[in-house]
């Protein structure tokens, strides 16, 4: 079994059995790289054989993958074009048949549900819950067997509602479940 961190920007691989760290892949050099002596490491997300995590390098923070190798770890896609982030240092979402699922940012939906394969071209948006470029706060996403559930907050100047939602990873099987809580501000 493999575990995947990113320590000062060199993704290594840990195999735990072993006890043995292995550098995958030095990232530190990449265009753009953060470069950070009190460097915490990223988190990853696990999925159909992949450990999938966030990197700031010339296009901000995106989202990247690795198989543990140095030529299957790479960027899956530039999801907020140019040099603004997709997301923070903190990658958020779930896995569901075989498909990564996580909150991301564009300049047309603002931040909202998106959907990977691992692949460019299977990575896109997955329903923009909140239309509009504010989007939606996707949060505490929880894998439910061949669903994820996950919390939608939204903010307004008089109240903060919490829904639960629920995707298998389609369109179609993204759905509102209930609201949690409203509290009046």
């Amino acid at each position: 079994m493999r575990f995947y961190c990113v320590f000062g920007l060199l993704l290594t691989a840990i195999t735990v059995c072993q006890a043995q760290e292995i550098l995958v892949k030095d990232i530190n050099n990449l265009p753009g790289a953060i470069q950070n002596e009190n460097f915490t490491p990223f988190p990853y997300l696990a999925c159909d054989g992949f450990a999938y995590f966030t990197i700031h390098d010339e296009l901000g923070y995106e989202l990247w993958r690795t198989d543990g190798t140095s030529q299957g770890t790479r960027r899956v896609k530039d999801i907020n074009k140019g040099s603004q982030d997709a997301m923070g240092n903190l990658l958020v979402g779930g896995c569901v048949n075989g498909k990564l699922l996580f909150n991301a940012v564009d300049k047309a939906h603002g931040a909202e549900l998106w959907v990977s394969d691992g692949t460019a071209e299977g990575t896109g948006l997955l329903k923009e819950i909140t239309p509009g470029q504010l989007g939606s706060s996707l949060v505490l996403f929880e894998n439910n067997g061949d669903k994820v559930a996950f919390l939608v907050q939204e903010d307004t100047s008089k109240s903060r509602r919490s829904d639960l939602w629920e995707s298998d990873g389609t369109p179609e099987g993204t759905k509102f479940v209930k609201t949690l809580s409203t509290n009046v501000n």
